[in-house]
């Protein structure tokens, strides 16, 4: 069973394995994407950057997750065990997974500001 307190989906891969995302995970994806990109790249950037993600950004942080219970595992083997419907379930529960791990305080703060900034029609 997944410890969401810790950051946990459980995912049917080769087998059933758990992905974790602490920031020692969080710290080996920001070295491994050093690697690939040939620049600093903070986990904050990366995450900013979601909806301009490929299968290899999602593959790296499958791989991130994963490698605290194999460490010998390659971004290379993830993408062979990772199928269509690895990937939708991961990806849902990811999305689920960030958003509860942003405090209710600062989701009303950013919506009350979105709200405040949006234009003002006069009634004329």
């Amino acid at each position: 069973m997944a410890n969401r307190a810790r950051g946990e989906i459980v995912l049917q891969l080769d087998k059933e394995r758990v992905w974790c995302l602490t920031w020692k995970q969080i710290a080996e994806i920001e070295n491994a994407l050093r690697q690939l990109k040939g620049k600093r790249v903070t986990w904050q950037e990366f995450c900013r950057d979601l909806q301009n993600w490929g299968i290899e950004d999602y593959a790296l942080v499958l791989w991130g997750g994963l490698h605290h219970q194999d460490r010998d595992l390659t971004l290379e083997q993830v993408m062979e065990m990772a199928t269509g419907t690895t990937f939708q379930s991961f990806v849902l529960e990811f999305a689920e997974l960030l958003n509860e791990s942003i405090p209710d305080r600062l989701k009303k703060k950013y919506q009350l500001e979105a709200t405040a900034q949006e234009p003002q029609t006069a009634n004329r």
